[in-house]
């Protein structure tokens, strides 16, 4: 252009000024266009210089003298291109008195080539100043643009009216309720519908965001109009048209739960979730996705579990952990954060799709302090839920962000104290503080004990390294020579220290008194335990400096770490074991009610059976049970009766047969047993043992296991001998043996017997397992004084019998009965046992 003029080129400062004096001096309307042509192109590339050069009160004069469109139209965008993102030429365009001409020309009457550019400058004049947003709307600007709204203007004027507004409203509650006052809502949503330019409804979706943006009566006004349906429908259009949406969704549901629900319901969220892994430029579609999730799920709990069904959580992850934009992770993280807040489900899948990591490293970058916040107690949710999730925060290194937030003096009180209960979550838990062998990343704290720090670094900084101090006995070395000593001390002597600091401080000397010299450690130690409840033991006092001869044993820190941390767990441990002991008790009662059960049924069952009558003629094997009851009905009454007779044998040899105590413990024979003798070789019963057959005088023998017939007095009968030679042997033995009363000797055991009647059967389910086997034992014995006295047929010398697991030689028993004239003895010789 310069060239075409017949101006030299010269340098850039020289250019401006000759353009200026071109559009300032010059009459010829073509040096007019050119000069103005030449400071817009100018204007775009360094717009201060321009500026500086004083080309703002020329462009004004020019645009008010000229009112050729072409000329008007190169005036106006210089003028934009000059306040364009440059806060200072915003204000000299201001203090050039521009406002006012400018809004001037948004009149109907304007020409549409102007109309556009001169509300374009203006959007560019008052974005983000606060004190030019009030200028344009003092000067009436607001109801000249909701004019511009309406369906008869071109499009390419709604697009830059609706644009003005946008900025005209943006952080401006006054210009947000002027706006909705003038009307301008219905003709927005209505644009978001009926137009069919993607730029007319993007400029709209943004001026609709930004009217609703942190204003609950727009946003319920908005949500009146009907925006909610075309918003969402155009989350599934253009690209370009998707963030815009999204974002203006973002601003509508913020802090809102109706809307929440109802753009959810209108089905926003599968869309939204769509737009998270998108592929396709603009790069900002996933990340206004991102921040429409996090503000339509934050305190909503049916949303969260929605979104988090939807699948959101591992393209969040993925975001995270792939971009390198800043603002990206931020809307990613915010996202990821909310929706794990208060959600134990969502932090699991957080978890399983390895988002820790990434959170970790996020708050290692410049985080609004919001979003740092939503991070924190995800994270201390996350950590005080499992040791494993302790073990990840403490794998990710989170601890050096952590306390890189806690040394910075800027970071709010809510971001440190989330930032410290964190690392006292993962310090306090002994299976994830182990791995925590140095004390290098703690350091930094020490210098924040100070008694000008404000309440909560004092406490947040005491409670971290206390637990700390705990860990190890080297930890605790590194503490004291990183002087971590004289400032606590300076702390707790400080009148101006709170108490309940006092206390954590008094916590954390008492964990570093095996490396304090100090002399009043223990004293201050134990007053400060005793002001908390909790007790420390002791046993010595602290000796003075200069005895050597005696050393106090100092409090051991890892024993009072164990009264500090355990007293949760053994108030758990207590309760677990009240509700186990309850549950074995029920279980027990349930068994024992069973048992009482079962063995009233088995004895129902027994004596059942001992109703039955033993066939004559017939001893069931190995049943000396049966066999003594037969032969007890068979004797006759009179002598040795139950009614009468000596009873009893007489004495033989060295010692009596049965003796006091056998006669004692000899049934009733009226009175059957409870339970049938051992057997040798059966299950069924105990069986008697070694010593206590060792310890039976006379070395009785077991039960046999009889097969021969009993005599009867109508038939008596008795087994013939096996041999001459045998029969010979038995009548020379029967020489010897006394002739023996049955009758008698069964009604003396009768008679000694009557006043102790045998056990029922609900007697016996509750008698002790070791009297049981005793009771056992003395039936045998009865069984076998009874044998050998009644049942001579039952013992046989040509075997032994097995008792208590030896094998026991058959004494051969010939006596003589007390009725020898019932008796016939067959041909062939005496009446020898049978096997």
């Amino acid at each position: 252009m310069a060239a075409e003029v017949g101006l030299p080129n010269q340098p850039v400062d020289n250019e401006i000024l000759c353009n200026i004096l071109r559009i300032s001096l010059t009459s010829r309307l073509n040096d007019k266009y050119v000069g103005a042509r030449e400071l817009k192109d100018l204007s775009e590339t360094d717009s201060t210089k321009v500026a500086d050069a004083g080309a703002i009160p020329h462009l004004l004069a020019l645009l008010a003298a000229d009112t050729k469109i072409i000329i008007q139209q190169d005036v106006l965008w210089a003028l934009g291109n000059l306040a364009l993102s440059n806060l200072a030429n915003q204000g000299k365009v201001a203090a050039a008195e521009a406002i006012p001409p400018l809004v001037a020309l948004l009149s109907p009457s304007t020409s549409p080539c102007v109309l556009g550019p001169a509300a374009w400058a203006l959007g560019r004049i008052v974005s983000r100043n606060s004190v030019n947003q009030g200028k344009v709307a003092s000067a009436g600007a607001i109801p000249a643009l909701v004019a511009l709204l309406s369906a008869s203007t071109p499009a390419n004027v709604q697009d830059k009216a609706a644009n003005l507004l946008a900025h005209l409203i943006l952080n401006n509650p006054d210009n947000q309720g002027k706006v909705a006052s003038a009307g301008a809502i219905l003709p927005l949503v209505a644009l978001l519908s009926a137009s069919t330019q993607a730029r007319v409804q993007e400029e709209t979706a943004i001026a609709l965001g930004n009217l609703v943006l942190h204003n609950s009566d727009n946003q319920d006004k908005v949500v009146s109009a009907g925006a909610i349906p075309p918003l969402v429908a155009l989350l599934s259009a253009s690209s370009s048209l998707q963030g815009k949406s999204a974002k203006a969704l973002a601003h509508l549901v913020a802090n809102n739960p109706d809307n929440q629900d109802k753009v959810a319901s209108a089905g926003a969220i599968l869309p939204l979730v769509a737009m998270l892994s998108a592929s396709t430029p603009p790069a900002h579609v996933p990340n206004m996705a991102a921040y429409a999730l996090a503000n339509l799920v934050v305190k909503n709990a049916r949303i969260q579990v929605k979104v988090a069904a939807a699948g959101a959580i591992p393209p969040l992850v993925a975001m995270l952990s792939a971009s390198n934009s800043d603002g990206v992770q931020v809307q990613a993280v915010f996202a990821l954060a909310r929706l794990a807040i208060n959600n134990r489900d969502n932090q699991v899948k957080v978890v399983s799709a390895n988002g820790i990591p990434p959170m970790v490293i996020s708050l290692s970058t410049r985080l609004p302090p919001s979003v740092q916040q939503s991070v924190l107690i995800c994270l201390g949710q996350i950590a005080a839920s499992s040791t494993y999730n302790r073990e990840m925060v403490a794998a990710a290194d989170a601890i050096t962000p952590l306390v890189e937030l806690m040394t910075n003096t800027s970071t709010p009180a809510s971001v440190y104290r989330t930032a410290a209960s964190i690392v006292t979550s993962v310090l306090s838990d002994p299976r994830v503080r182990v791995v925590f062998t140095s004390a290098a990343p703690f350091l930094p704290l020490i210098s924040l004990l100070q008694v000008t720090y404000p309440k909560h670094v004092l406490d947040g900084t005491t409670s971290v390294l206390s637990h700390l101090a705990r860990i190890s006995p080297s930890i605790r070395r590194e503490l004291a020579a990183a002087g971590i000593i004289p400032p606590l001390m300076s702390v707790r002597a400080a009148s101006s220290t709170p108490p309940d600091v006092q206390e954590q401080l008094g916590v954390l000397h008492v964990a570093l008194q095996d490396v304090c010299s100090c002399r009043d450690c223990v004293s201050k130690s134990k007053r400060v335990i005793g002001q908390t409840s909790r007790k420390v033991s002791s046993t010595s006092e602290l000796q003075p400096l200069g005895d050597t001869t005696s050393v106090a044993e100092p409090v051991d820190p890892d024993k009072l770490m164990q009264e500090l941390l355990e007293e949760e767990e053994r108030e758990k441990a207590a309760k677990e074991a009240k509700a186990t002991t309850k549950k074995v008790k029920k279980q027990r009662q349930k068994e024992k009610k069973k048992g009482k059960e079962k063995g009233k049924e088995k004895g129902k069952g027994k004596e059942k059976s001992k109703d039955e009558q033993v066939a004559p003629n017939q001893v069931s094997e190995g049943g000396d049970k049966d066999a003594e009851k037969h032969l007890m009905q068979q004797q006759p009454a009179g002598e040795g009766g139950a009614g009468g007779g000596s009873g009893g044998m007489e004495p033989s040899g060295s010692g009596s047969l049965v003796r006091a105590w056998d006669r004692e413990c000899v049934l009733t024979p009226s009175e059957p047993e409870d339970t049938p003798p051992p057997t040798p070789g059966s299950s069924s019963g105990r069986s008697v043992g070694p010593a206590l057959y060792d310890a039976v005088p006379g070395n009785l023998d077991a039960s046999a296991t009889a097969t021969t017939p009993i005599a009867t007095d109508d038939d008596a009968t008795t087994p013939m001998a096996s041999s001459p030679a045998a029969a010979a042997a038995a009548a020379a033995s029967a020489e010897a043996v006394p002739v023996v009363n049955v009758a008698a000797g069964t009604a003396a055991a009768t008679a000694a017997c009557a006043g102790a009647p045998s056990p029922t059967s609900n007697q016996k389910q509750q008698r002790h397992p070791i009297l049981q086997v005793i009771w056992q034992f003395i039936l045998l014995l009865v069984r076998q004084i009874t044998s050998r006295t009644a049942i001579p047929s039952l013992y046989s010398r040509s075997q032994g019998i097995a008792v208590g697991g030896l094998e026991q030689p058959q004494r051969i028993m010939q006596p003589q009965l007390a009725q020898p004239s019932s008796i016939s003895a067959p041909p062939g010789g005496n009446m020898v046992d049978k096997g």
